[in-house]
């Protein structure tokens, strides 16, 4: 390959493997990069190379400091100021993310959580496909399963626009609705949970242990004036939250709504900076575990929130219509996945080890969660999609509704 085809071929990576890199082979990409050219031969980098329980510990510390607020402090600052054309299509950029993320651009500490909430985590895929790994259902389809985590969940549909991605996960939101307004080639294709009566893991309710044990705080309708948490603005957990306070005789403007990542919720009970949360699970169990909570089902109570729709699976237009049968055999390998979860139960003796060993979530805290409700054939609940987008639409985090027929296809369900 001469450097011409070298340059017009590269791409950018933003999804790796959870595979081991030798040392042999990190030292040889370090060496290549120190031949990279800097002003006047500076060279104003130092790398560190990072791995296991210590670069979780780091990749926490980092997100924390973001969400609180602490201002970045880079080793190389940023230029105040750009050439007029590259700022004007650098601000052009960040507008199009913003508005797809479903973020308010006037808010400066959201813009700042959204574009690194999810730099130092992973996406979780469903347990249905860590079953359907882990009990060989896609290779019995002759399909290899490569888990990738991305640095955010715009990326990741973005790649599943492409096509670089051909399967995806997620929960719902006003960036998934956006994004299909906009015209990006994916589909919502299948269930990955929902809330059911006595299976309310996505709209976890937490209260601080203090406020509850004295009384001060025993329902929603005693939210009034506190600080509630919930991930971020303009997803499913908002639309649950307003739900609830409207059944209570409450509104979003009653609360001082705080958006804060899981594990900071957790802390932010324990150190009284909140009064409640909003969550989904493990949350729910190790807020109890560390006794800084209680954990209810508040959404239950309200008719609308019974069965609603927490997170759907997703395929790119390019891997439906390029390789159908894959796209095929892929969601028979999950509905199978599926039905044996159902079987047994995620708090089963055959189930909870491939949870655990899979989302590195201990089984004490598996056990200790609010199950979730997967469809036993996959199907989703559409008409809860649609009273998600209007809510969405009537908050103004959604610019566009999008007819149900053009955002989802059931029929890899067998469903038409």
């Amino acid at each position: 390959m001469d450097f011409i085809e070298t340059v017009e071929s590269r791409i950018s990576r933003r999804g790796f493997l959870p595979k081991k890199i030798e040392k042999t082979t990190l030292e040889k990409i370090l060496k290549a990069a120190n031949r990279c050219p800097s002003y006047m031969n500076t060279q104003p980098w130092e790398v560190f190379v990072v791995t296991g329980q210590k670069k979780e510990s780091l990749a926490k510390k980092l997100y924390e400091q973001v969400c609180s607020g602490t201002p970045l402090t880079p080793d190389m600052p940023f230029p105040k100021t750009w050439p007029e054309a590259h700022d004007e299509r650098s601000k052009s950029h960040r507008m199009r993310r913003f508005k797809t993320l479903g973020v308010d651009p006037d808010k400066e500490q959201d813009k700042v959580v959204a574009s690194y909430r999810n730099n130092f985590k992973l996406f979780d895929a469903p347990c249905a496909i860590f079953i359907a790994m882990d009990k060989g259902y896609y290779a019995e389809e002759g399909i290899e399963v490569n888990l990738l985590s991305f640095p955010s969940g715009g990326k990741m549909i973005s790649a599943l626009a492409t096509g670089d991605l051909s399967v995806a996960g997620d929960s719902t939101s006003a960036a998934l609705y956006n994004a299909i307004a906009e015209g990006l080639d994916i589909k919502i294709v299948a269930d990955k949970g929902q809330n059911r009566p006595g299976y309310h893991f996505g709209s976890v309710t937490l209260i601080r242990k203090d406020l509850y044990d004295s009384g001060a705080v025993r329902g929603i309708k005693d939210f009034k004036g506190r600080k509630v948490a919930i991930h971020a603005e303009a997803i499913n957990l908002h639309y649950y939250l307003a739900a609830m306070l409207e059944h209570a005789g409450l509104s979003l403007n009653d609360v001082q709504v705080q958006y804060l990542g899981p594990p900071q919720i957790v802390s932010a009970l324990a150190s009284k900076a909140i009064d409640a949360a909003v969550t989904a699970e493990p949350t729910g169990a190790q807020a109890e575990a560390r006794k800084v909570a209680v954990k209810k089902s508040f959404s239950e109570d309200v008719p609308s929130l019974r069965n609603t729709q927490v997170a759907v699976i997703m395929y790119s237009g390019k891997f439906m219509q390029e390789n159908k049968k894959l796209a095929e055999g892929w969601m028979r390998a999950y509905v199978k996945g599926i039905k044996y979860n159902n079987r047994y139960g995620v708090k089963s003796k055959e189930v909870t080890p491939i949870v655990a060993k899979y989302t590195k979530v201990a089984d004490t805290v598996i056990q200790d969660s609010i199950p979730f409700y997967l469809d036993n054939d996959g199907k989703l609940l559409v008409d809860d999609l649609d009273r998600q987008q209007d809510w969405f639409f009537k908050m103004g985090f959604v610019k566009k509704k999008v007819p149900m027929s053009q955002t989802v296809d059931e029929s890899f369900l067998g469903i038409k």
